[in-house]
């Protein structure tokens, strides 16, 4: 009996984050670590967000207040998350070439992953975050923070 590929090709992505675990398809033996479970409209949402605090503008913190306020309902255990590169380095030194060197990055821990305007609406797991997309990970400053007190100046409404 010939097993149905319904999960390998250009549709695996979207059968990843219909189940919301962590998925071995057997027509392809490939593991997926599938994204956070945002409803329709949540999703959205934080599409919006990037939408409108986007890499390039430098605005995470803005952006981190908008997701935070979605995802909170949904995982009492969401937080805001700052990095800061340690005493003597000036900058974070990012793995992905269009993102910018930044003195500081605030984005959010929710559902076991790490979301910001790097990651997408997706998140990455949490765990490998900070390898996966900042060089000299290990000279990081991680900090817990209050997203509503980091850059209280920019405005952060999605509307």
């Amino acid at each position: 009996m010939a097993r149905q590929a319904r999960a390998c090709g250009p549709n695996r992505e979207e059968f990843c984050r219909a189940h919301f675990l962590f998925q071995l398809e057997p027509t392809c033996s490939i593991i997926c670590r599938v994204a956070i479970p945002w409803t329709k409209d949540e999703r959205n949402d934080v599409e919006q967000g990037i939408a409108k605090h986007p890499i390039e503008s430098g605005r995470c913190a803005a952006l981190a207040r908008v997701i935070y306020k979605i995802a909170k309902p949904g995982d009492p255990d969401t937080y805001g998350v700052q990095l800061r590169p340690q005493r003597g380095a000036r900058y974070l030194v990012p793995i992905e070439p269009n993102v910018p060197y930044w003195h500081s990055h605030t984005l959010v821990a929710t559902h076991d992953h790490n979301v910001d305007a790097v990651t997408g609406a997706d998140g990455y797991h949490a765990k490998e975050y900070l390898e996966r997309y900042w060089h000299f990970h290990q000279m990081l400053t991680v900090e817990m923070v209050d997203v509503e007190t980091i850059d209280v100046g920019i405005e952060d409404d999605v509307s």
